[in-house]
This record gives C-alpha cells, structure tokens and sequence, in this order.
C-alpha cells in the first residue's frame, strides 16, 4: 500500500524471490469490518487449507480466486527466475481423502485428486487424466484447463486446444488466458485477440490489458492497442 507504485518491485528485485501483495499499488486493501484477518489474509488461510498440494503459484491463483469470488481487490505478483515453481507442501495422506469424495461424486474433489496425482508424476498420470476427464465432464473449468496442459505436455495439441476451448467458454477468466496464449503459440492471433479481449473485459486485469495492448500492435491494430494500454495504466500497469 505504499505511495509510489514501484517502491516494493524496486525493493524485491533479487535473485529467486517470490512476492504477493494484497492488491495493486494504486488500490487499497480491503479489512472487512469484525473479521479476524484481512480479506487477504483470510483468502491466502483458505487457498493453503484448500490446495492438496502447491507451488508458491498455485497458492497465488488459489487466493486470486477467492478474492475475486467475493468481490475484494485482486492480489499481484512478481516472481524472480523460476521461484513461482516451488513446491511449499503436500500431504500424500490426502488421496485417500480426496479419492472418497471424488468417488462420492464430488467434482472439485475429482480436480484435486487429479492434481495431487499428476504432481506425481508419469506412474501416475493416466489416473491423473482420468480424474480430470470425469470432473470436465461436470463442468469443472480448472479440470479442462488442466486437461488442456496435460495434452499440451505430451505434444497432443489438437487435444489440448479442444479442452482449453471448452475451459475458456465457460467464461473462466483463467481459462481465456490459457486459451489465447495457446493460439498465440499456435499462430492463431486473430481468435487469440478475441479471447483476450474477452478476458480483459470480464475481470479489468492490467496485466492482460497490457498483454492484449502488445498483441494488438504485434498485429499493427494500433488505435486499438493504445486504447488498452491506457487502460491498463489507469488500472496500475505502469510500464506500457
């Protein structure tokens, strides 16, 4: 919450580091009146008890999405060299647990079931797919998603498009970005503007703002991509 938008990215540009803050540098925290913890620490508490197991950027996307389901600030960010990678815990007793629920019919147990199995690796993959294919069937947008970079993984990318093509129609803002970087790589810039397009519309995220800003000029659309660069500054991005 300082004054200056860089003061903290200035301070924390080390080798192998890994910072979240509450929200952007322009935007107040939130402390909900009578609770225990600020609507971030609270959201950070239920993304650690939620996540089987975790990278320090799963635990980001985790608490990005509880914040953002109640309607509080979006956290930020930055991460040095590969620090997003580290794995902070993991409780191998918890397949039981998880494997119970998904059998009991439970899709969000079904997804968790399938990460914590493929964080382990090759012997455990196809079970991984499994879990994954039976919660997408329910809906489960990280479950597409998810099914998608398995596919992705393994060089199936006709495959992995389909699932992040499915992911990203249930308007999953996530899952819109994995989508468009997909195309991108694809070459496929025109879908892939749309969606991030979509993605920049739906949750007023500077960085996928700045992002769209890029690609637009990479395709020569540039009244369009200034107009999201401004956007983008005036939502915190400040280096557009």
């Amino acid at each position: 919450m300082a004054d200056i938008p860089g003061l903290i990215a200035g301070q924390t540009d080390l080798r192998g580091t890994y910072t979240i803050t509450s929200s952007s540098a322009n935007e107040p925290s939130y402390a909900p009146a009578g609770d225990r913890h600020t609507a971030f620490t609270g959201a950070l508490l239920a993304a650690a008890t939620a996540l089987p197991s975790g990278s320090l950027d799963d635990l980001y996307q985790e608490t990005d999405w509880h914040l953002h389901r109640d309607g509080h600030p979006r956290p930020r960010r930055r991460s040095i060299d590969i620090a997003g990678q580290l794995q902070l815990f993991g409780q191998a007793g918890q397949v039981h647990a998880y494997r119970r629920a998904a059998n009991a019919g439970d899709a969000d147990a079904m997804y968790r079931l399938a990460h914590l199995l493929e964080m382990r690796g090759e012997t455990a993959e196809a079970e991984a797919e499994t879990w994954y294919r039976r919660a997408a069937d329910t809906g489960h947008p990280d479950a597409m998603r998810n099914l998608g970079r398995l596919f992705a993984r393994r060089g199936e990318t006709d495959e992995a498009a389909i699932w992040f093509r499915r992911a990203a129609d249930t308007g999953y803002i996530p899952a819109m970005i994995t989508f468009g970087y997909e195309l991108e790589k694809r070459g496929e810039t025109a879908e892939a503007v749309t969606w991030w397009r979509r993605a920049a519309d739906t949750g007023g995220d500077p960085d996928v703002m700045g992002h769209l800003g890029r690609l637009l000029e990479m395709r020569g659309e540039t009244a369009e991509a200034e107009t999201w660069y401004r956007r983008a500054a005036e939502a915190g991005r400040t280096d557009h």
